[in-house]
């Protein structure tokens, strides 16, 4: 095996709604968003504070798209097979 250095490499740069793995749905996305967040604070024993302040971010964040951002967080919080 062989690692071959390349001076003239290129790096793009995608739009923010392009490539990877997106959601089309406002609502997914939403959860998916809350529920990995919430995920890592517990592995990683953040404080009830900075839990509380992330949550309320997130939560806003959601009032601001609309309702259908809004269910997808109302669905986190129904939602307990994660935990």
């Amino acid at each position: 095996m062989k690692i071959v250095f390349e001076p003239r490499f290129y790096a793009y740069h995608l739009a923010v709604e392009e490539g990877g793995n997106r959601y089309s749905d406002l609502e997914d996305r939403m959860y998916w968003k809350r529920r990995n967040h919430a995920h890592f604070m517990d592995k990683w024993c953040y404080s009830i504070r900075k839990k509380v302040l992330s949550y309320a971010i997130l939560t806003a964040y959601a009032l601001l798209n609309g309702p259908s951002a809004v269910k997808g967080i109302v669905k986190v919080a129904r939602d307990k097979t994660w935990r």
